[in-house]
């Protein structure tokens, strides 16, 4: 009987060389595929397709604090005998956030390290060259907090934030903790930013950490009280810039040291550039006439220019200018005219306390007429007899342009000629006489601008060149600069206060459609004490906002209609199902906390990986034909 078992080894290899062939196809070339074969891939480390790499930091005491509190509220709950059901959901909790802290992991795949006493994730993601989806990829498990409004600042808060900094700098200076980690620790904390590492210059320092540009306190921990500049956004949706006290925990990474810097000021980059070449003078104008002795050329050019633009321009006597225009304020036709002003009680726009009619108005300001053309004198009648308040400066109103004045009054002003009186003419306010004191005339356009001359040979071609150096910011200056890192804690509430209820006492959100509109809401429901403190929570906060914080971030801020009792509440305003629907995901996921915070990354492009596959299919496939070759000239073709 003949061997086949040569034959079905072959066989098997073949369709074993075939399915892993069909495997390393990408995804767009095998849709003939099965199923199976479709999902199914190779998975390559970073060496070979790119990709990035994080390191993480775990923060041990807060996933300790909550192991802790979680402890204390499962033997209270067994020394009352409370629901088991409650208790068990709680050990779940627990048992995770203690795994958590023996491997350090959220998934098997992450690999636990430690730097000194602090415990990291090595994370990789193959073939991922964005860091953020990255991260995002990775995630974390994040916290879920109810937060009420609070706006005005109290002694309370503010002794509050004033503990937090001391104990901040308790943990820096008695556990020997980096400010870096502490500051990554508190920066969720409401009311405290952390202040990466960043160089400042003197102008830049926030009010209070003036004369850190000249002590010798590098490498020290500091508190200092003083404030930020913070950018608020108002009811009416303007926003505007707010000084917020508070109190820096401060870490002066490096002294005084002198760094280049963007000219940011106009005025000052050009005097700079101006100091820096030959042929070239600078001169600042504010509010100037465009008038001689400015070049007609220049004043052109600046009238056609907008406000915050730089512009350059040749002109015939061989030099150029650089012009930067700050503001520019258009000449307008105006007339010196005084009046005589009878209202009356029915005109549309009556002087309060005129009873007169419009007939002994009109009367009354015909007499007045004669009595002018007689000589008397305009300022005296007008001082005894006008209605307005023109009429303690003898009905001078001044140069007025045709829109300062009502259109019946501009047309009879503009064309009586100067001295002459002329009316009576009737506005919305009354019946008017109206003397010409000064004949209409055109004031000069007028620009607040900066101004670069350059001379000498090739002066266009040297504007063009200066312009193109102040636009790309190329314009640049030494100064004395201090490198800090900080904590700061505002002394100004945030806007949302911490309360009691947070993520241990939430059950679950589900999507549903309301019954009557037929639009998404999100149901959410809390365990017992959950309940409690949700009534509380609603019943003192009827009309104001009630924030949901997911991982720090405010994913929602719904306004409490009534007191909720019974633990479940809906959330409306959800404009789609989709968008319903990932609120409750955000919401559920606010469950176990396990804060980690990104240390370091290291990204391997793809292409870097492409070359190193390629080199190693190339390696294999010399490697395979020279084992074949010794196989066939060793074995024979058998």
């Amino acid at each position: 009987m003949p061997n086949r078992r040569p034959a079905f080894l072959s066989v098997l290899t073949i369709i074993a060389a075939l399915l892993v062939v069909t495997i390393a196809l990408p995804e767009r070339a095998k849709g003939w595929a099965p199923a199976f074969l479709r999902t199914a891939a190779l998975h390559y480390g970073l060496d070979l397709v790119g990709g990035t790499q994080l390191d993480f930091r775990i923060s041990e005491q807060e996933m300790q604090a909550q192991a802790d509190r979680l402890r204390q509220e499962i033997s209270e709950r067994e020394s009352a005998d409370a629901d088991a059901a409650v208790i068990a959901a709680l050990q779940y909790q627990l048992a995770g956030i203690e795994e958590q802290q023996q491997i350090g992991v959220m998934t098997a795949s992450l690999t636990p390290s430690y730097i000194g006493n602090e415990k990291h994730l090595l994370v990789e993601c193959p073939g991922i060259v964005d860091t953020q989806k990255c991260i995002d990829t990775v995630g974390k498990t994040i916290t879920l907090e109810f937060k009420e409004e609070e706006t005005e600042p109290t002694e309370e808060h503010e002794q509050t934030m004033r503990g937090a900094a001391a104990q901040a700098l308790l943990r820096i200076t008695e556990s020997g903790e980096t400010l870096a980690v502490v500051g990554e620790d508190l920066s969720d904390d409401l009311g405290v930013s952390y202040i990466a590492e960043q160089a400042y210059f003197a102008d830049e320092l926030p009010e209070g950490l003036g004369n850190l540009m000249n002590g010798k306190v590098t490498g020290n921990v500091l508190l200092r009280e003083g404030s930020i500049t913070a950018r608020r956004q108002n009811p009416d949706e303007t926003t505007e810039d707010v000084q917020v006290p508070g109190m820096f925990l401060i870490e002066v990474l490096k002294g005084k040291e002198p760094r280049e810097r963007v000219v940011q000021e106009a005025a000052r980059a050009f005097a700079l550039a101006a100091e820096r070449e030959e042929g070239v003078s600078y001169a600042s104008f504010t509010d100037r006439e465009l008038a001689a002795p400015i070049d007609p050329a220049v004043s052109a050019k600046l009238r056609s220019q907008p406000a915050g633009e730089l512009s350059q321009i040749a002109l015939g006597d061989g030099t150029a200018r650089v012009l930067f225009l700050r503001s520019f304020t258009q000449g307008r036709e105006e007339v010196g005219v005084s009046h005589i002003l009878l209202s009356y009680a029915d005109a549309p726009s009556p002087l309060e306390g005129v009873t007169r009619s419009r007939e002994e108005a009109l009367a009354l300001i015909n007499t007045i007429k004669e009595r002018l053309a007689r000589g008397e004198s305009f300022e005296k009648i007008a001082r005894a007899s006008s209605d307005g308040p023109s009429a303690r400066a003898g009905g001078a109103l001044g140069r007025k342009t045709r829109a300062e004045l009502a259109p019946s009054f501009a047309e009879i002003a503009f064309k009586t000629p100067e001295g002459e009186i002329a009316g009576p003419v009737e506005t919305p306010f009354g019946y008017h006489l109206v003397r010409v004191d000064s004949a209409p005339a055109r004031t000069p356009d007028r620009a607040t601008f900066e101004d670069l001359t350059v001379t000498g040979e090739n002066a266009p071609l040297r504007a063009t060149e200066i312009a193109g150096r102040l636009q790309r910011g190329d314009v640049k200056a030494t100064e004395d600069s201090v490198t800090l890192r900080g904590l700061f804690f505002s002394f100004l509430p945030t806007g949302w206060k911490d309360t009691l209820l947070d993520g241990k006492h939430f059950r679950s959100a589900t999507v549903t459609m309301n019954d009557v509109t037929n639009v998404p809401i999100v149901r959410i429901s809390f365990d017992e004490e959950g309940g409690r403190l949700f009534q509380e929570l609603t019943k003192k906060n009827v009309g104001k906002r009630i924030a949901i914080f997911v991982g720090g971030e405010l994913v929602t801020a719904p306004v409490v209609q009534q007191e909720i009792v019974g633990g479940n509440a809906e959330i409306s305003g959800s404009q789609t199902f989709e968008k319903a629907k990932t609120l409750a995901q955000d919401l559920n996921t606010g469950a176990m906390p396990a804060p980690i915070y990104l240390a370091g990354q290291r990204t391997v492009e793809a292409t870097l990986g492409a070359h190193a596959l390629q080199a190693s299919l190339k390696a294999a496939l010399v490697g395979t034909i020279l084992v074949m070759t010794y196989m066939i000239v060793f074995y024979r073709v058998l």
